[in-house]
């Protein structure tokens, strides 16, 4: 349903938009499919889209239990992947312990 939602929106405001920089655009598929450009620009990246996996959805587990994980940022995932992965990873850890010296057992994903 979301892409057709996008579809819709893009449709009806085809006409009226404003194309945002790059660094507010970089998605997964930039990663893996054109590592030259990401690898140039990858420095001023400040959203990136984690449009073809979730790091956080790929685990059926506790995810408080596997920060510690030696290998949690390269759960199957190709090369090229890892690297915005563990930006995403060290996000969270960051929030984690953020949560847990305010007393907070678990955070909700």
């Amino acid at each position: 349903m979301g892409a057709l939602t996008q579809g819709l929106l893009n449709w009806y405001f085809k006409h009226n938009i404003t194309t945002l920089p790059r660094i507010y655009n970089f998605n997964l598929v930039m990663a893996s499919n054109h590592r030259a450009l990401w690898n140039v620009a990858k420095s001023d990246a400040r959203v990136v889209h984690y449009t073809t996996y979730k790091p956080g959805e790929s685990r059926g587990e506790d995810m408080l239990a596997v920060v510690d994980h030696p290998a949690r940022k390269s759960w199957g995932v190709s090369e090229d992947l890892q690297e915005p992965l563990s930006w995403w990873w060290d996000m969270y850890d960051s929030m984690v312990s953020t949560l847990i010296s305010k007393g907070v057992s678990q955070p909700e994903m």
